[in-house]
């Protein structure tokens, strides 16, 4: 009965040595949930970003679509009468400054995206490393 006994209690002490490993195990996995918590604030910031992006590539979609529409308009107008140079002119500058419009939100749309593969990868390190 004695070495029953003993037994039990040399069994409770490797039990304690269980749990103490597997509460330093959860303390590990509760920080691991704080990084991936951090990393979705980050992912819901750089969602709404490019959600803003959205809009705006919306808005000048529509503006585009509107001075296309404008253009049409003076074209019409203008196939009747001689054009001016400065009309012309005028005309390329608008042009111009609404391709560079296009051209900038372009390229902070592909920054964000490269800024999101990167996050991505990280995560899948992380969570490769867990």
């Amino acid at each position: 009965m004695e070495e029953i006994i003993k037994k039990m209690k040399d069994h409770d002490g490797q039990f304690d040595i269980i749990n103490k490993k597997l509460d330093k195990h959860d303390e590990k996995f509760d920080i691991i949930n704080k990084k991936l918590d951090k990393h979705d604030e980050r992912f819901d910031i750089m969602t709404k970003k490019l959600e803003e992006h959205d809009d705006q590539l919306d808005i000048i979609a529509r503006t585009v679509a509107e001075h296309t529409e404008r253009f049409d308009r003076m074209e019409d107008k203008l196939d009747g009468m001689a054009t001016k140079i400065d009309d012309v002119s005028r005309i390329m500058d608008t042009l111009d400054k609404i391709v560079g419009l296009a051209n900038k939100n372009e390229e902070e749309i592909k920054v964000l995206a490269y800024n999101h593969k990167n996050l991505d990868r990280r995560v899948e390190l992380l969570e490769a490393n867990i």
